[in-house]
């Protein structure tokens, strides 16, 4: 990874940080605040509901193919290619929404505790919708978006929805409240981030040097780490989702 590419990584951080920091300080966020009866098995189950995750992923990358390695930008001819890595993390998201949906339906819990409160819902959107805005400019993609699309960024766009949608109710929504309440805020927090780290190499052994492979374990850690942030700000999984959109599908605009 080269120093620019590095660089622009670094200031979109620190304005998310700032935005959220900004804006998290709304009264909404500290009210309706999530608690289990039972946090070890709470916690308990959403490890295993991680790991059979990992394993369908697994399975799933080994029949239909790995994620493609593709330079940095992207270009139109290489754009064809980034949708079919796209469409297969979407389809893998899409699973990860089904099994925390089929989770809450088994287990008889409300929607709100996988992330998704409708009570602190507008002020998510706000914090959520405010740091895509930031990423946006201080990417310099804001032009981009305001000349217009083309069809296959509008179906990366489509892609990311559903990939940050899926993986954000799941390790956000889903997994980081009950880790929390079973290890406590910030191992819960570091556990959460821990999973989503690992979570980067489905898809990506076998087809990733060495020193990319670093260099997109450590992105995904701090990632995880600023995303797991959102949600402990905000108790709710719109933020980051929104933050992850935005963040996942500028780099795939031409």
């Amino acid at each position: 990874m080269n120093t620019s590419v590095l660089l622009l990584y670094l200031v979109e951080w620190l304005g998310v940080i700032g935005a959220t920091m900004l804006m998290g300080l709304a009264p909404a966020f500290q009210r309706a605040r999530l608690g289990f009866r039972y946090p070890r098995r709470e916690g308990t189950v959403s490890f295993l509901l991680f790991a059979i995750f990992f394993l369908i992923a697994f399975q799933y990358y080994r029949a239909a193919g790995s994620l493609p390695l593709l330079p940095e930008p992207v270009k139109e001819d290489t754009l064809p290619l980034l949708l079919s890595g796209l469409r297969s993390q979407a389809i893998v998201a899409a699973v990860g929404l089904g099994l925390v949906l089929l989770a809450l339906a088994i287990r008889r819990q409300p929607l709100r505790s996988a992330g998704w409160n409708r009570e602190t819902l507008g002020a998510a959107l706000r914090l959520g919708i405010g740091t895509a805005l930031v990423v946006l400019f201080l990417r310099g993609r804001a032009m981009n978006v305001m000349d217009g699309l083309t069809p296959g960024e509008g179906t990366a766009f489509l892609y990311w929805a559903v990939i940050a949608l899926g993986e954000e109710t799941l390790f956000r929504g889903y997994i980081q409240p009950r880790m929390a309440a079973w290890l406590g805020e910030r191992w819960g927090w570091l556990a959460a981030s821990a999973m989503f780290t690992l979570w980067f190499l489905p898809g990506r052994l076998g087809v990733y040097s060495g020193s990319v492979l670093l260099w997109g374990l450590l992105i995904s850690a701090v990632q995880g780490l600023l995303l797991g942030w959102m949600m402990r700000k905000t108790g709710h999984a719109a933020a980051p989702f929104f933050y992850r959109l935005i963040s996942g599908w500028i780099q795939t605009l031409i």
